[in-house]
């Protein structure tokens, strides 16, 4: 009974529970620690009995937004892909914050209007930026790899990833002013100085691309180019997954053996190596198998070191969400993710054509964040989140206090 009255008080505070959600999917990257894991497991324990009794809700947003859908058709995918591998237990483990991370979701967009929603993301990630900024500068050995990079240069890509968020939130939001606009520069520009120069580039085009799509809208009907982008994305997606069957040899022997390991800080030489252990190129090797978390090790990873590339390791992403995809889901994945990114992109345009920008700025950060970072179903990314919060529901006009139709 106490269990009971305690669950329904919660329940009844929505932004607690957004809240909630996001604080422990960030404790969990930060504060590898056993009385981090303790509380993690408290924190989610709680939030999974939260979902549960809140079943009838998440079906009738799912029937309000149909793109869940296909966000739920990828992740049946990366569940079947458990079975073939060969660290079940790992990718169950990850898989199990997928669901949680698809049902909150679903929760969220039938629970809090859309301000509410947009005024405690901002909050919240208020709150990862001082947690990140403490960690950088009192504890920095939980970034520790070798040859003494910690502290700021290991934390560079998650703080700016975090002050990208902030900054196109800052830009685009709803109760935006140009005392935000200007600080959401001061951002980009900190990003600049800490050399996340991931964060620094697509936060300038995410927030520039969608101005200058306003601009030109006044030349165009929004009809037509809504046509285009979807004949282009159609084209694309027919042409690309054509050629790939005929041409994957050629395309992976490019990235595995001529791409220069140099390229992008190092990336290539991490890409090259990925994909010359890739075995099972349409399937791929099981759901966020092939890199290590903590101290497991994957054995797809081990098998694909020796001594003179042991600092492989040490990683735990390709730095690219495209590649991830690869070895995680296979090509049958990638192209499931790319009917997401398609149907996201829609939302997010319709979303653009009734004034609210912020939705194209974050698919826009999403996509592009990825080709240097990865995103895309990692199991406690801030990035992946806001992508699904934002861009996945269907959007139409939004009513005078903000609040979703």
């Amino acid at each position: 009974s106490m269990y009971k009255h305690l669950i329904e008080k919660i329940n009844s505070n929505q932004t607690f529970m957004f809240s909630l959600l996001i604080f422990s999917f960030f404790l969990h990257l930060q504060l590898r620690t056993p009385l981090n894991g303790i509380l993690l497991y408290i924190l989610l324990s709680l939030f999974s009995a939260l979902l549960l009794v809140n079943v009838k809700n998440i079906k009738q947003s799912f029937q309000k937004n149909s793109s869940l859908n296909y966000l739920l058709l990828l992740n049946f995918w990366a569940f079947l892909s458990i079975f073939w591998s060969e660290t079940s237990a790992l990718s169950l483990y990850r898989f199990y914050y997928q669901i949680l991370m698809l049902l909150s979701v679903a929760y969220i967009l039938h629970s809090l209007n859309y301000k509410k929603r947009e005024k405690v993301l901002l909050v919240f990630f208020y709150v990862l930026l001082v947690i990140d900024l403490f960690v950088i500068a009192f504890i920095p050995s939980l970034g520790q790899m070798g040859n003494g990079i910690s502290g700021l240069h290991y934390h560079k890509n998650q703080l700016g990833g975090i002050l990208a968020i902030i900054s196109v939130f800052f830009y685009f939001s709803s109760q935006s002013t140009i005392k935000k606009k200007s600080f959401s520069l001061i951002l980009i520009a900190v990003c600049f100085l800490i050399g996340a120069k991931t964060a620094f580039f697509t936060a300038f085009i995410c927030i520039l691309m969608p101005l200058i799509l306003k601009y030109l809208m006044s030349y165009f009907k929004f009809n037509s180019l809504l046509y285009v982008v979807k004949c282009l994305s159609i084209l694309l997606l027919f042409i690309v997954f054509i050629l790939v069957p005929l041409y994957i040899e050629n395309i992976l022997d490019f990235f595995v053996y001529d791409l220069p390991p140099e390229i992008l800080t190092g990336r290539g030489a991490i890409w090259s190596l990925a994909l010359s252990s890739l075995d099972s190129f349409y399937v791929g090797e099981g759901f966020s198998s092939f890199w290590q978390v903590d101290e497991s090790v994957s054995v797809v990873a081990a098998n694909a070191i020796d001594n003179e590339t042991m600092w492989f390791l040490k990683i735990e992403q390709a730095h690219n969400g495209y590649i991830d995809m690869l070895l995680s889901l296979g090509a049958v994945g990638v192209f499931l993710l790319m009917l997401l990114i398609y149907k996201s992109l829609i939302n997010s345009l319709i979303a653009f054509r009734y004034g609210n920008l912020l939705p194209l700025s974050i698919w826009l950060l999403t996509i592009l964040f990825n080709f240097t970072e990865t995103s895309f179903m990692y199991y406690f990314s801030p990035t992946w989140f806001v992508f699904l919060l934002y861009t996945v529901p269907a959007y139409e006009k939004l009513d005078k206090d903000n609040s979703d139709v």
